[in-house]
């Protein structure tokens, strides 16, 4: 019985074309050993060959060795392959995002709702950057020469970074508020609803409940500012919705390939006011 033995050299060209893919060919943002890990933990799931190859390996063998009373005890080779990937590992970001928050972070769930509450690879990529702190700000780009002020894009008197970009930019705070306003107008479950700090950020706040479509209106909701400051326009709540009812028609044909008419129209009833 033959085991796969690939060279070492083509495993290497095969690892660097998966890499070169995920960043376009520029210097990695992430660590390699973050990225293997699953989703919630931070990572992408990314294959790591190497580790592939082995638990192919060793799961080969244990089909020799065992026979098929092993395979029915173990199916698979995940059990293996956990065993290769278990990493201590913790992102950076998770570090600084911990010593400037003022309350716990329940990271695994702030990692894997952008997975949750949408389909579409741009916006959990969107969601992925700005929680790895790789989403570049003004202040960020100034320090690389990239750009000649460090200042806000919208208000043009303090420095723009993820927090201020996103939350503490008085132009973006009244976006936040008037979006507030027409939620609690428009939906009646979202009346006692209040934006805060972390519920922006990073999607969660331990006192307030969301659902998956809320979850995807924030979230849809930063990426229209994000896009807003990268054509050096003002945010505003009548452009946000017009994109938000564009991305309705785009879930609802999403869910329709998916079979899932029936979840998506009862998802989105509350909210049918505003799409």
């Amino acid at each position: 019985m033959c085991l796969p033995d690939p060279d070492n050299n083509l495993l290497k060209e095969l690892d660097k074309l998966l890499f070169d893919f995920l960043w376009s060919g520029k210097r990695a943002k992430i660590k390699k050993t973050v990225v293997f890990k699953p989703l919630e933990e931070g990572g992408l799931n990314m294959v790591n060959i190497y580790v592939f190859l082995s638990t192919l390996k060793i799961d080969w063998m244990r089909k020799v060795v065992c026979g098929d009373s092993c395979l029915k005890r173990f199916k698979g080779n995940h059990v293996v392959k956990k065993v290769f990937v278990q990493s201590n590992v913790i992102p950076s970001a998770v570090s600084k995002w911990n010593s400037i928050s003022e309350s716990n972070m329940n990271w695994k769930l702030i990692f894997f709702k952008p997975f949750q509450s949408t389909v579409d690879v741009s916006l959990r990529w969107f969601q992925l950057r700005l929680l790895h702190r790789i989403l570049p700000c003004n202040k960020y780009l100034y320090l690389c020469k990239i750009k000649n002020s460090p200042l806000c894009t919208f208000c043009g008197y303090h420095e723009e970074t993820i927090v201020h970009l996103f939350w503490e930019c008085m132009i973006v705070k009244t976006f936040w508020i008037k979006l507030n306003t027409v939620l609690h107008k428009e939906c009646l479950h979202c009346e006692h609803l209040t934006f805060s700090k972390g519920l922006i950020i990073f999607g969660n706040d331990d006192n307030v409940n969301t659902d998956n479509v809320l979850d995807l209106i924030i979230l849809l909701g930063k990426y229209y500012i994000y896009k807003c400051k990268l054509q050096g326009s003002v945010p505003l709540l009548s452009g946000f919705l017009k994109i938000l009812k564009q991305r309705y028609y785009i879930e609802k044909k999403l869910n329709f390939i998916r079979n899932r008419n029936v979840e998506f129209l009862s998802e989105w009833l509350p909210y049918a006011n505003i799409c």
